[in-house]
């Protein structure tokens, strides 16, 4: 009976670690860049932006820190082609009397998101200024 249940708990853990790598094996971050300070990017408590390759295609993460809240924009594309944009809000928690101090921030919760019309040519100026911040021989493995 224990030799049976041990065995079961061994296949479970075996299972339960072999998916988690293929999750983490789905993400893989092509290149990261931190505190840019660009007209354009800039923003009052930083910034940071990756190139993250998926199984199909790839996703750009450009998330900004402002005093109050941080704004996560998602761009995923395959090769050139755009497929999805989105913007996620997120607001702080402060201690009491102490708001706009991020040494006070004792939590963080999403405020709002939005998911962008891919046609708009808004949408689609900020995917590609966004795109130029990453290599040519990086951006090539979004296929």
């Amino acid at each position: 009976m224990k030799k049976s249940i041990y065995k079961s708990l061994i296949l479970f853990f075996i299972f339960w670690i072999s998916s988690l790598n293929q999750i983490i094996a789905k993400d893989h971050v092509l290149q990261s860049i931190q505190n840019l300070d660009e007209a354009g990017f800039r923003s009052s408590e930083g910034n940071y932006f990756k190139l993250i390759k998926l199984d199909q295609g790839c996703r750009i993460e450009a998330r900004y820190y402002l005093e109050m809240e941080n704004q996560l924009f998602s761009y995923k594309f395959i090769d050139q082609r755009l497929l999805h944009a989105s913007r996620k809000t997120f607001r702080y928690h402060y201690k009491e009397g102490q708001e706009g101090s991020l040494m006070a921030v004792t939590g963080v919760y999403q405020y709002s998101s939005e998911t962008y019309g891919l046609p708009d040519l808004k949408v689609q100026n900020e995917f590609r200024k966004h795109q130029a911040l990453f290599p040519t021989h990086d951006l090539k493995q979004c296929i």
